[in-house]
């Protein structure tokens, strides 16, 4: 099973693919570690806090991706992840 660690800002508001990776999860395809910033009950605040929670170790194929504070995000197609 994969292990997809997400972490953004608020889920409401910035959760890219929600459906998709909730799906991952429910068909047992990945186990999913979520992390946000600005939800103050959320146990994560960042994605490498559920990583060190987990005992973790990342390994050079993890795919990254960020959405700057102003304009567009940076992350390759879906095709490009999937």
């Amino acid at each position: 099973m994969s292990k997809v660690f997400y972490g953004c800002r608020h889920p409401e508001h910035d959760w890219f693919y929600r459906d998709e990776v909730q799906s991952w999860q429910q068909a047992g395809i990945a186990e999913v570690h979520l992390a946000f910033s600005t939800v103050p009950a959320h146990p994560y605040r960042f994605v490498q806090d559920a990583i060190t929670a987990d005992g973790w170790m990342v390994y050079p194929a993890t795919h990254m991706c960020a959405r700057p504070r102003r304009g567009r995000a940076s992350c390759p197609p879906r095709e490009a992840i999937c």
